[in-house]
């Protein structure tokens, strides 16, 4: 009771054997704390943005070098390029070369297979007229009546020409068909 009665800014000690535990202080944010953590980012920020600034100054060297030209090389570095630029010259010429002859061999090859073809088609177009004449000589002789007076030399000449100009429209008929399914 006596404990109720006593006023709240007067405590009262407790004697206790047990071991006692310190508990730490949350922390507490001062001014200067946080005045070194803004330190801290100011300087970091500054340091960014100078990497930021050199990167974009050799950006614009790079592009300055190309627009002008290109980059410096070293004395070596374009020998060494020229050597290569040589090289890849030699090789293009000698593969250039090697389509040149084939493009010829090629043509070549061309030629002959296309002659050849000619040659097949005109014996087989000489072959065929063959069968024609033999045809035309052994199954499409008229008998030819000979009649007996001045007329006959007469009536002989035109079935000679009647025949003559049967073979040729027959012939010609052919050449057309020939050239309709050509």
């Amino acid at each position: 009771e006596k404990e109720k009665k006593t006023p709240v800014d007067y405590v009262i000690p407790v004697d206790t054997s047990k071991s006692t535990v310190i508990k730490p202080q949350p922390a507490q944010t001062s001014s200067a704390t946080l005045e070194i953590l803004c330190q801290d980012l100011q300087a970091d920020l500054n340091k960014y943005k100078k990497i930021v600034e050199k990167l974009n100054q050799d950006k614009s060297e790079l592009q300055q070098s190309i627009e002008k030209g290109g980059f410096k090389l070293e004395p070596e570095e374009i020998k060494g390029l020229k050597k290569e630029n040589e090289v890849l010259k030699t090789e293009l010429s000698q593969v250039q070369e090697i389509l040149k002859e084939k493009s010829r061999a090629t043509a070549e090859t061309l030629s002959l297979v296309e002659s050849e073809r000619l040659v097949e088609d005109l014996q087989i177009q000489l072959k065929l007229k063959d069968q024609v004449i033999t045809e035309l000589k052994s199954s499409n002789q008229p008998q030819i009546i000979t009649p007996q007076g001045p007329m006959s030399n007469l009536v002989e000449d035109l079935q000679k020409r009647i025949n003559k100009l049967k073979i040729a429209i027959e012939e010609k008929n052919k050449i057309i068909e020939e050239l309709k399914t050509s």
